[in-house]
C-alpha cells in the first residue's frame, strides 16, 4: 500500500511543480489542440477524482461520474495548489485496504455498472488517471509556454519509465 500511496504523491508533486510555474492566465487559457479545454479544466478533473476517492471512505462506495464539479478548481490556481497539498496530506494518512462498491455510467442507454473495488485498486487508477492528464497538460504547456522546462518523465507512465531503463 505504501508504494502506491508514494506513487500518487509523486504524480501530484509533478502537477504541483508545474502549477507553481504558471500564472492564472496560462492556467485558464483555452487551448485549441486540447479541444478548447484548458490546463485548469484538466487539473480540476484530476482533483475531483481524488475528492471522490476520499468520499468513499465514508460511504464505502465510489462513483467518479457523480463527482461535484467545482469550477473554482479550474479558475483559481492558488485554490488548486491548496487542494493538492490537502490531498497529499490525506493520502499519507491512509492505512490498510478496504473493499468498496464502484459505480460507472455507460453511454447509449446501456445503464450503470456496479461492481466491487478496493482502496488500493482505486489508488492505482488515480495515479494512472493523473499521469494521463499530466501528458495532456504537457501538450498544453508545449503550446502555451514552450520555454517552460518539464522533467523528461513528466506525464510518462511508470511502466514506460521502467522500460526505458
Amino acid at each position: 500500500m505504501k508504494a502506491i500511496i508514494n506513487y500518487n504523491l509523486q504524480v501530484l508533486d509533478q502537477l504541483k511543480e508545474l502549477l507553481v510555474q504558471l500564472d492564472n492566465e496560462a492556467f485558464t487559457a483555452s487551448i485549441h489542440l486540447l479541444y478548447n479545454s484548458s490546463l485548469g479544466k484538466h487539473t480540476r478533473h484530476i482533483i475531483e477524482f481524488y475528492i471522490s476517492f476520499f468520499a468513499a471512505f465514508q460511504t464505502q462506495s465510489v462513483d467518479y461520474d457523480k463527482r461535484k464539479r467545482d469550477y473554482k478548481l479550474e479558475n483559481d490556481l492558488f485554490f488548486v495548489i491548496e487542494n493538492i497539498i490537502l490531498i497529499k496530506e490525506q493520502l499519507k494518512k491512509i492505512v490498510g485496504d478496504s473493499t468498496w462498491q464502484i459505480t460507472s455510467e455507460m453511454q447509449d442507454n446501456l445503464g450503470t455498472h456496479k461492481g466491487s473495488t478496493t482502496c488500493s485498486r482505486e489508488l492505482n487508477y488515480l495515479a494512472d488517471h493523473t499521469v494521463h492528464h499530466l501528458a495532456l497538460l504537457k501538450i498544453g504547456i508545449n503550446l502555451l509556454q514552450p520555454d517552460l522546462v518539464l522533467d523528461e518523465n513528466f506525464g510518462v507512465a511508470a511502466s514506460t519509465i521502467n522500460s526505458r531503463k
